[in-house]
Protein backbone atom coordinates (compact mmCIF):
# COMPACT_ATOMS: atom_id res chain seq x y z
CA UNK A 1 0.00 0.00 0.00
CA UNK A 2 1.68 3.79 -0.90
CA UNK A 3 2.32 5.78 1.80
CA UNK A 4 0.94 9.02 2.12
CA UNK A 5 3.56 11.00 0.91
CA UNK A 6 3.74 8.63 -2.02
CA UNK A 7 -0.02 9.30 -2.96
CA UNK A 8 0.18 12.72 -2.53
CA UNK A 9 3.34 13.03 -4.99
CA UNK A 10 1.69 10.81 -7.56
CA UNK A 11 -1.55 13.62 -7.00
CA UNK A 12 0.66 16.47 -7.88
CA UNK A 13 1.90 15.03 -10.88
CA UNK A 14 -1.12 13.93 -12.03
CA UNK A 15 -2.98 17.15 -11.11
CA UNK A 16 -0.08 19.26 -12.79
CA UNK A 17 0.20 17.39 -16.27
CA UNK A 18 -3.88 17.48 -16.08
CA UNK A 19 -4.57 21.13 -15.17
CA UNK A 20 -1.73 21.96 -17.61
CA UNK A 21 -3.13 19.98 -20.42
CA UNK A 22 -6.62 21.47 -19.92
CA UNK A 23 -5.16 25.10 -20.53
CA UNK A 24 -5.60 25.88 -16.30
CA UNK A 25 -3.71 28.41 -15.19
CA UNK A 26 -2.94 26.59 -11.95
CA UNK A 27 -4.32 23.32 -10.23
CA UNK A 28 -3.53 24.61 -6.28
CA UNK A 29 -7.03 24.76 -5.52
CA UNK A 30 -7.36 20.94 -6.62
CA UNK A 31 -4.23 19.65 -5.07
CA UNK A 32 -4.94 21.49 -1.45
CA UNK A 33 -8.15 19.41 -1.73
CA UNK A 34 -6.34 16.15 -2.41
CA UNK A 35 -3.62 16.52 0.23
CA UNK A 36 -6.27 16.95 2.86
CA UNK A 37 -8.25 14.47 1.24
CA UNK A 38 -4.86 11.68 0.96
CA UNK A 39 -4.26 13.13 5.01
CA UNK A 40 -7.78 12.01 6.17
CA UNK A 41 -8.71 9.42 4.29
CA UNK A 42 -5.76 8.22 2.69
CA UNK A 43 -6.92 8.62 -0.81
CA UNK A 44 -8.87 11.05 -2.69
CA UNK A 45 -11.24 11.63 -5.51
CA UNK A 46 -11.32 12.95 -8.53
CA UNK A 47 -13.26 15.63 -9.94
CA UNK A 48 -15.29 14.85 -12.96
CA UNK A 49 -12.88 17.15 -15.39
CA UNK A 50 -9.65 15.26 -13.75
CA UNK A 51 -11.23 11.37 -14.13
CA UNK A 52 -12.26 12.42 -17.93
CA UNK A 53 -8.31 13.91 -18.22
CA UNK A 54 -7.18 10.10 -16.99
CA UNK A 55 -9.05 8.07 -18.96
CA UNK A 56 -8.51 9.79 -21.94
CA UNK A 57 -4.76 9.79 -21.26
CA UNK A 58 -5.00 6.27 -20.24
CA UNK A 59 -6.17 5.52 -23.83
CA UNK A 60 -3.55 8.03 -25.19
CA UNK A 61 -0.67 6.18 -23.51
CA UNK A 62 -2.00 2.57 -24.28
CA UNK A 63 1.28 0.83 -26.01
CA UNK A 64 -1.16 -1.98 -26.57
CA UNK A 65 -3.73 -0.46 -28.84
CA UNK A 66 -3.21 0.74 -32.35
CA UNK A 67 -6.74 2.87 -32.50
CA UNK A 68 -5.18 5.83 -30.31
CA UNK A 69 -5.60 8.32 -32.85
CA UNK A 70 -9.38 9.30 -31.21
CA UNK A 71 -8.21 9.37 -27.85
CA UNK A 72 -9.26 12.99 -27.27
CA UNK A 73 -13.03 11.83 -28.58
CA UNK A 74 -13.53 9.08 -25.76
CA UNK A 75 -16.97 10.15 -24.09
CA UNK A 76 -16.95 9.65 -19.53
CA UNK A 77 -19.63 8.19 -18.26
CA UNK A 78 -19.19 8.72 -14.58
CA UNK A 79 -21.29 6.01 -12.63
CA UNK A 80 -19.69 6.74 -9.18
CA UNK A 81 -22.53 8.15 -7.64
CA UNK A 82 -24.84 4.85 -8.80
CA UNK A 83 -24.42 2.80 -6.19
CA UNK A 84 -26.37 -0.05 -7.83
CA UNK A 85 -24.40 0.14 -11.00
CA UNK A 86 -23.23 -3.43 -11.37
CA UNK A 87 -25.94 -5.09 -8.73
CA UNK A 88 -28.20 -6.80 -11.46
CA UNK A 89 -28.66 -10.04 -10.20
CA UNK A 90 -31.69 -9.28 -7.99
CA UNK A 91 -33.37 -8.91 -11.71
CA UNK A 92 -31.30 -11.97 -13.22
CA UNK A 93 -32.90 -13.93 -10.19
CA UNK A 94 -36.22 -12.86 -10.62
CA UNK A 95 -36.40 -13.93 -14.40
CA UNK A 96 -34.83 -16.92 -13.70
CA UNK A 97 -37.56 -17.55 -11.04
CA UNK A 98 -34.87 -18.26 -8.27
CA UNK A 99 -36.24 -17.52 -4.58
CA UNK A 100 -34.80 -14.64 -3.48
CA UNK A 101 -36.44 -14.42 -0.09
CA UNK A 102 -33.13 -15.83 1.57
CA UNK A 103 -29.71 -15.21 0.76
CA UNK A 104 -29.37 -18.84 2.40
CA UNK A 105 -31.05 -19.93 -1.20
CA UNK A 106 -27.75 -18.91 -2.76
CA UNK A 107 -29.93 -16.60 -5.28
CA UNK A 108 -26.99 -14.45 -6.04
CA UNK A 109 -24.11 -17.14 -6.84
CA UNK A 110 -26.76 -19.08 -8.60
CA UNK A 111 -27.60 -15.85 -10.75
CA UNK A 112 -23.87 -14.88 -11.10
CA UNK A 113 -22.93 -18.39 -12.69
CA UNK A 114 -26.38 -18.52 -15.30
CA UNK A 115 -25.05 -14.85 -15.94
CA UNK A 116 -21.73 -16.05 -16.87
CA UNK A 117 -22.49 -18.79 -19.00
CA UNK A 118 -25.14 -16.55 -21.01
CA UNK A 119 -22.15 -14.07 -21.93
CA UNK A 120 -19.81 -17.03 -22.80
CA UNK A 121 -22.66 -18.55 -24.80
CA UNK A 122 -23.55 -15.13 -26.18
CA UNK A 123 -19.65 -14.91 -27.22
CA UNK A 124 -19.60 -18.36 -28.83
CA UNK A 125 -22.95 -17.57 -30.74
CA UNK A 126 -21.26 -14.59 -32.19
CA UNK A 127 -18.11 -16.34 -33.21
CA UNK A 128 -15.95 -14.39 -30.89
CA UNK A 129 -13.31 -16.15 -28.04
CA UNK A 130 -13.68 -15.40 -24.68
CA UNK A 131 -12.49 -17.76 -22.59
CA UNK A 132 -13.79 -19.26 -18.79
CA UNK A 133 -11.68 -18.61 -15.78
CA UNK A 134 -11.36 -22.23 -14.93
CA UNK A 135 -9.55 -22.95 -18.40
CA UNK A 136 -7.28 -19.97 -17.95
CA UNK A 137 -6.57 -21.25 -15.05
CA UNK A 138 -4.89 -24.33 -16.10
CA UNK A 139 -3.38 -22.25 -18.45
CA UNK A 140 -1.64 -20.38 -16.44
CA UNK A 141 -0.17 -22.98 -14.20
CA UNK A 142 0.75 -24.58 -17.49
CA UNK A 143 2.84 -21.51 -18.29
CA UNK A 144 4.06 -21.80 -14.36
CA UNK A 145 5.53 -24.84 -15.28
CA UNK A 146 6.58 -23.64 -18.54
CA UNK A 147 8.21 -21.07 -16.85
CA UNK A 148 10.05 -23.06 -13.98
CA UNK A 149 11.14 -25.63 -16.66
CA UNK A 150 13.14 -22.44 -17.90
CA UNK A 151 14.96 -22.17 -15.03
CA UNK A 152 12.84 -18.71 -14.09
CA UNK A 153 10.62 -17.89 -11.55
CA UNK A 154 7.06 -16.43 -12.71
CA UNK A 155 6.07 -13.42 -10.45
CA UNK A 156 1.92 -13.88 -9.60
CA UNK A 157 -0.69 -11.46 -7.68
CA UNK A 158 -2.87 -13.84 -5.88
CA UNK A 159 -5.47 -11.82 -5.90
CA UNK A 160 -5.61 -10.69 -9.62
CA UNK A 161 -4.78 -14.26 -10.59
CA UNK A 162 -7.72 -15.90 -8.76
CA UNK A 163 -10.81 -15.47 -10.12
CA UNK A 164 -13.84 -14.27 -8.20
CA UNK A 165 -16.05 -16.64 -9.00
CA UNK A 166 -15.74 -20.18 -8.18
CA UNK A 167 -12.30 -18.98 -6.82
CA UNK A 168 -11.59 -22.18 -4.26
CA UNK A 169 -12.81 -24.43 -6.93
CA UNK A 170 -10.28 -23.57 -9.46
CA UNK A 171 -6.68 -24.82 -10.10
CA UNK A 172 -5.17 -21.74 -9.19
CA UNK A 173 -6.44 -21.23 -5.57
CA UNK A 174 -4.72 -23.21 -3.43
CA UNK A 175 -0.96 -21.73 -4.00
CA UNK A 176 1.70 -19.34 -3.25
CA UNK A 177 2.76 -16.95 -5.87
CA UNK A 178 6.23 -14.88 -6.18
CA UNK A 179 5.92 -11.35 -5.99
CA UNK A 180 9.09 -9.90 -7.33
CA UNK A 181 9.49 -7.11 -9.71
CA UNK A 182 11.28 -8.41 -12.56
CA UNK A 183 12.17 -6.11 -15.65
CA UNK A 184 10.57 -5.52 -18.58
CA UNK A 185 7.43 -5.83 -17.45
CA UNK A 186 3.85 -3.19 -17.33
CA UNK A 187 4.57 -1.49 -14.75
CA UNK A 188 3.24 1.94 -12.82
CA UNK A 189 5.07 3.16 -10.46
Amino acid sequence: MPTSETLIEEADEFLHACYTELNRITELPERRRAVAAIEADGTYDHTFAELEYGVRVAWRNSSRCIGRLYWRTLRLRDRRADADRYDLLPTVAANLGLDTGSDRTLWRDRALVELNLAVLHSYEQAGVTIADHHTESHRFLTHLDKEARAGRGCPAEWSWIVPPLSSGSTAVFHRYYEQVDVRPNFVRH
